[in-house]
């Protein structure tokens, strides 16, 4: 675990220096991602997964670039341990600069008239409620410091209205609407908020691609660039962008971090046993 008072000369010095940052999700994937940028741009950290078993070889990684690393092992979607996980956060660090919402579940996809009502219920919770829950609890942290920086997560297939994936497009939905209402309100206090919607080569997307070669390859033929973005360089470097100094006069924005996806033909799964 890292401690509050480590030597400032252990830290890299990059552009979050002297900012502390909570990423949801972190284990792996678009989190591991954001967390590994933020490391090498000096951000004290603290990261949570549903388990930390499977946290292992990430911390390892980070760790190898700084000390300022703190893990707490949470389930977003109970309330009580997400609000620990800031609580941990203010206890290690003081204060929380930065809240990176990026962790969600992901349910099967199903046709909308199937959808168990469970899948709904996880999927809001993890994703909406968990959101929702992390924001109130950052809120009177940031308040009190005169603001800070939030970056929630929404989706192309929300956008697009996706078969299969109601319960998902919902969620990522409803978590662009939460954020477009907690930058009007919370403005005033300094605090920005902002959603990415990214379309990475993350973890999820190798095994999809490695299950599914054909549709895997469909999917990225729709990408305009021509390939998935990486989840540090440029999911990362994005979301880094956001919550720097240079990012103070952006909220309420909705960013495309997909290359260009988002300008092509809606993406679909074209199967509902495919999880794209």
């Amino acid at each position: 675990m890292a401690s509050g008072d480590m030597a400032d000369d252990a830290i890299p010095r990059g552009r979050l220096r002297g900012k502390v940052a909570v990423i949801t999700g972190a284990s792996y994937g678009i989190g591991r991602g954001v967390a590994l940028r933020f490391a090498r741009e000096g951000a004290r950290l603290v990261l949570c997964s549903r388990t930390a078993a499977r946290a292992s070889d990430m911390l390892d990684a980070l760790r190898a670039i700084t000390p300022a690393v703190h893990y707490v092992p949470a389930d977003v979607g109970i309330r009580s341990e997400i609000e620990h996980v800031i609580a941990e956060a203010v206890r290690v660090y003081g204060r929380v600069d930065a809240l990176i919402n990026n962790a969600q579940t992901v349910m099967p996809w199903t046709p909308l008239e199937d959808k168990p009502d469970d899948d709904w219920q996880q999927t809001l919770q993890s994703g909406l409620q968990a959101t929702l829950w992390a924001m109130r609890a950052a809120f009177p942290l940031m308040k009190a410091q005169g603001g800070g920086r939030i970056v929630n997560f929404g989706s192309i297939f929300g956008v697009n209205g996706s078969r299969w994936a109601a319960d998902y497009a919902a969620c990522k939905e409803a978590i662009r609407g939460l954020t477009r209402t907690a930058a009007n309100e919370w403005g005033r206090h300094g605090i920005t908020v902002n959603v990415v919607l990214p379309a990475a080569e993350s973890d999820a997307t190798k095994s999809f691609k490695q299950n599914h070669p054909a549709a895997y390859q469909l999917m990225r033929g729709r990408v305009p660039l021509h390939r998935h973005g990486d989840p540090e360089a440029d999911i990362g470097g994005a979301i880094l962008g956001l919550v720097a100094d240079e990012g103070r006069f952006i909220t309420g924005e909705t960013f495309f971090l997909d290359g260009g996806l988002g300008i092509s033909r809606p993406v679909q799964a074209h199967q509902p046993h495919l999880r794209h």
